[in-house]
């Protein structure tokens, strides 16, 4: 932080580290039992409920950023209150639907909802 004076952290990828299927073939609807239950790696929480408490313990200027897809409730939340201490959430989900649209090409007559 100091050497290179750096303002944060952005942790990419998160949904991989949180759970043990990685988040693959996983679609996440919002219900709670898709955020606690076995699938979720502990140690990953721990690891990131650190970094962030470490962080902003001794840099309290300090942004992180996770760069998740999963939605994981509490990942904004102060690590004191339970969270996992980010400041920000990334949520890849449309910026990767507009990288696939601008490769593949987009068509009005293709996709009409109704």
């Amino acid at each position: 932080m100091e050497e290179y004076c750096f303002d944060g952290f952005r942790f990419d990828g998160i949904t991989s580290m949180l759970y043990h299927h990685h988040g693959i073939g996983t679609g996440f609807s919002g219900d709670y039992s898709e955020y606690f239950g076995l699938q979720v790696d502990e140690e990953s929480l721990v690891y990131l409920m650190l970094s962030n408490h470490i962080l902003h313990t001794l840099y309290p200027n300090c942004i992180t950023i996770a760069e998740d897809v999963s939605g994981m409730p509490a990942l904004c939340r102060r690590v004191e209150e339970g969270g996992l201490g980010f400041d920000y959430r990334l949520a890849m989900a449309i910026p990767d639907k507009w990288i696939q649209i601008n490769r593949t090409g987009w068509r009005a007559s293709e996709n009409k909802r109704f």
